[in-house]
This record gives structure tokens, sequence and C-alpha cells, in this order.
């Protein structure tokens, strides 16, 4: 989806490292209503890596939630 892609360029841009380990991201549809939830890890290390839920409303991406990454 390229309105993901842009988005995912654009925040490319502002991460301190862009170790795979730490910044990726997946597609996945959370609700099954045929649109895709963007999931993007990001961060600098285990302990400060968080997940971050993105959906596209009116044309726009948007986040709808966070977690940490770090378990336990």
């Amino acid at each position: 989806m390229q309105i993901y892609a842009d988005f995912l360029a654009a925040l490319e841009g502002t991460l301190q490292t862009t170790d795979p380990a730490y910044n990726h991201f997946k597609l996945y549809d959370f609700d099954a209503d045929f649109l895709p939830e963007l999931v993007v890890k990001t961060g600098t290390s285990e302990e400060d890596a968080v997940y971050s839920v993105y959906t596209i409303k009116s044309d726009i991406v948007v986040k709808i939630g966070e977690i940490p990454a770090k378990n336990g």
C-alpha cells in the first residue's frame, strides 16, 4: 500500500538507528475489514523498543496504539 510505504519512508528519517533488530514493520488485518493495520517496531535496544499500530482514516495514517516491545 503506497500510503504506508510513504509513511515508512518519512518515519525512517526520524529513527536514531535503522538496525532491523529494533526497527521493522508488518502488515496485519486485526479487525478483518480488508484494510491491514501497520505494526512498526522502533527503538535503539530491547529496553526502549515499542510496537506502534497504525491504520488509515480518511487517507491519513493515524496511530491507534502503542505497547512496549520488552518482555517481562
